[in-house]
């Protein structure tokens, strides 16, 4: 079977495409560079990947305005093409326009194919087409989809010969867009809140919005009544602090500062009341040069900053599930020198005072990191979902018997936060608390992905998703180097099938470096607005910052981040007035 399906997809390469015109000879031309798919999740599909690779390439090829680069380039060539378009200069290739890269998708219902293409001009969008094959012998069918997609995109519709209408104006999953405009108002400023028609939900934002101009980068920062006094509190990382604001009628007001340690690199900060005291401790999973350092701090208004353990060998993360409910887990880093993270993410136990043992490790996909999942019973079905971000900024939907459901193609929860010490502080010389020169180039860079929030605005039962998606050009390829031209914060939920966008805020510029959201009330059902169901108030909190991805924000001290609060309102519409 398998050298069947080969066979018939080498001949149908062969062949040449059947449908597709010949684009006009006066169309913009356009270069393309094609990297090696990814097939680390194919499974027992990979032996496709590169069948389905070489016909998207001969196909596209064949067009007259697509020059398509064939070859796999090495790590110096990657390395010359990632230097030249983060300058700006001329482009390798005299005019490559895009770097195409794919991936392959073993699901539970069948084979998901993904083709990326990052351009090499900022302005223009990332483009994402995927199609999934119930069958093997679906595959041919659907690539042609894709390629009718890709020329569509760049060409126009003209592009296109016989092509079903459907699949052209990109309705079907054949073709995938960042949000269509039918289904989104276009108030895309940063600051406005638009949703989507998919859901029936409605989001407004109630007019009171709080901004703060923060002197330094926020690294993350979450929300919460630290000392039980009734006032809630927002607790944000810098480089150099631990801060602590609270709002203060329109304003948000800094009370309280905290320095830290030079060496000491952050890269996630959570709150939770392990001990039981009521007060809620702040968690700080962090390194200090090579080692991991972890902190657990207490905070009151009263008392001030209590350091309640340091230097803790455990990157942390509480978790929350339906089974467990609760838990503080944690992960070691691995053994050699420049790993970073070591395998497992464990449960761990937490005694009164603050002494952490080990109690299990939990079930997750290999290569599945702390940060990386959270629980969410998105179908109703019985078992929670764990949705994943990969390294590729790709979601992931795996069901509780750990098959694959879905992958967006898409990317979400973009971070330029990792863990360990700065690249690039390396020294000449060998060390046993730093990196030299050679051992800081051959480090993988450990991301550590955006918050996989999870609630429920419409109080149905099924959670939502909330998270950041930021916007990158061709540097969103390579794993070393993230550069983000803007980003927003958006509401996914499940349809069955795949998680769609629900809303979604306006663009910001920049990146989304970190952000919250939290319902504030439940809304008794009985409420009604012409029609509408008002199901739940909300806040939503985000820091942006502005100059990230400008020549600005390269600039050493130039590092300032906005921090934003919006009150928010869901509403649903009543079963009948849906669409």
């Amino acid at each position: 079977m398998r050298f069947f399906i080969i066979s018939i997809l080498c001949i149908s390469f062969s062949l040449g495409s059947i449908g597709l015109a010949w684009a006009d000879k006066s169309a913009k031309k356009c270069n393309l560079i094609f990297v090696t798919f990814d097939d680390k999740s194919a499974k027992t599909y990979a032996y496709l990947r590169d069948s389905i690779q070489t016909m998207l390439m001969s196909r596209l090829a064949a067009n007259d305005n697509i020059e398509v680069i064939d070859r796999a380039l090495d790590k110096k060539e990657l390395a010359l093409l990632t230097q030249k378009s983060f300058e700006g200069k001329k482009k390798p290739g005299d005019g490559v326009e895009y770097l195409v890269t794919g991936g392959i998708y073993a699901l539970a219902k069948g084979i998901n194919v993904q083709i990326t293409m990052y351009p090499f001009d900022s302005t223009l969008e990332v483009l994402h087409f995927a199609r999934i094959s119930e069958k093997s012998s679906d595959i041919i069918a659907n690539n042609d989809e894709i390629i009718a997609s890709i020329l569509t995109e760049l060409f126009g519709e003209s592009a296109v010969e016989g092509a079903n209408s459907a699949m052209v104006n990109g309705s079907t999953s054949g073709f995938t867009t960042e949000h269509p405009e039918a289904e989104y108002k276009k108030e895309l400023y940063s600051g406005t809140i638009v949703e989507s028609e998919l859901h029936g939900v409605e989001v407004k934002a109630s007019g009171i919005k709080r901004t703060l101009s923060v002197t330094g980068e926020i690294i993350a920062f979450t929300v919460g009544d630290l000392d039980g006094n009734g006032i809630e509190e927002i607790v944000s990382l810098t480089s150099s602090t631990l801060d602590i604001y609270q709002t203060q009628d329109r304003s948000i007001i800094k009370i309280a500062e905290m320095k830290l340690p030079p060496t000491f690199r952050g890269h996630a900060l959570n709150l939770g009341d392990f001990n039981k005291d009521g007060y809620l401790e702040i968690y700080i999973s962090a390194t200090q040069g090579l080692r991991v350092a972890s902190r657990i701090i207490g905070w009151s208004e009263v008392g001030g900053f209590t350091t309640l353990a340091k230097d803790v060998t455990w990157y942390l993360r509480p978790i929350q599930s339906d089974a467990m409910g609760l838990q503080l887990a944690g992960q070691k880093r691995g053994r050699e020198k420049i790993d970073f993270v070591g395998k497992g993410v464990f449960i761990l136990d937490l005694d009164k005072n603050f002494k952490i043992s080990e109690k299990s490790r939990l079930p997750l996909p290999e290569g599945v990191n702390l940060f990386d999942f959270s629980y969410a019973e998105l179908d109703g079905e019985k078992g929670e979902e764990l949705v994943v971000l990969d390294s590729s900024e790709k979601l992931h939907v795996i069901s509780s018997n750990n098959e694959l459901l879905w992958v967006s193609s898409d990317t979400y929860g973009g971070s330029k936060t990792y863990i360990g010490p700065s690249q690039g502080a390396a020294v000449d010389k060998q060390s046993r608390t730093s990196l030299n020169v050679n051992e800081d180039a051959d480090r993988e860079l450990v991301f550590v992905p955006a918050r996989i929030l999870v609630t429920d605005v419409d109080n149905d039962g099924l959670a939502e998703i909330v998270v950041n998606k930021n916007k990158s050009g061709a540097l969103g390829f390579f794993k070393k180097l993230r550069s983000y031209d803007n980003g927003t914060v958006v509401g996914l939920a499940w349809n069955g099938s795949e998680l769609t966008e629900a809303w979604r805020t306006g663009r910001y510029k920049g990146h989304v470096a970190d952000y919250f959201f939290q319902k504030t009330a439940i809304v008794p059902a009985e409420h009604a607005v012409m029609g509408r169901k008002h199901t739940a108030k909300g806040r939503l909190y985000v820091a942006n910052m502005p100059h990230s991805g400008s020549m600005m924000g390269l600039l050493p001290g130039v590092s300032d981040t906005k921090l934003t609060i919006y009150e928010l309102d869901f509403y649903k519409q009543k079963q009948s007035d849906k669409k």
